[in-house]
């Protein structure tokens, strides 16, 4: 997945040995500084923010990747701004994730509210400042350390 905040243009691609193959993309919505993929109940969905407003929404993925809606997704809302970090994990089958402000040190964990109804705050904490947190690998896997 490839998205350029600026433009708003977003595409899929398969990464494979052989090369990158772009199967969908479009203009899509404008400003999300952040992308997180994260599945409940089989379905993927998508949670976009920015980390300049704090505007946060839950998109659908449908499977046969005509992508995430050109409209808002099914939930949107305002959290605060600056988180510059995101790990979606899974406990007991639910949906969490852990965000991080690279600027205060701040770390929530939150688990990913059933109804899709924005999330609920687990765990609150600072942390010390660090530039970044490999918190996601780029091959899709997930790694979470203890808190």
């Amino acid at each position: 997945m490839a998205y350029n905040s600026a433009t708003g243009d977003i595409s899929f691609a398969n990464v494979s040995p052989r090369g990158v193959v772009t199967v969908w993309q479009r203009a899509w919505i404008k400003g999300f500084t952040h992308l997180m993929p994260f599945n409940m109940d089989s379905q993927n969905y998508l949670l976009t923010y920015s980390s300049v407003t704090g505007a946060v929404q839950y998109s659908p993925i449908a499977a046969n990747l005509p992508g995430p809606p050109s409209s808002p997704g099914d939930w949107s809302g305002p959290w605060g701004p600056g988180f510059t970090n995101f790990m979606p994990f899974t406990i007991q089958n639910e949906p969490h994730f852990l965000a991080y402000n690279t600027s205060t040190g701040l770390v929530h964990l939150d688990r990913i509210a059933a109804n899709l109804e924005g999330s609920a705050n687990r765990f609150e904490a600072t942390w010390g400042l660090v530039d970044s947190l490999p918190l996601y690998d780029v091959r899709g896997s997930t790694s979470l350390h203890r808190l």
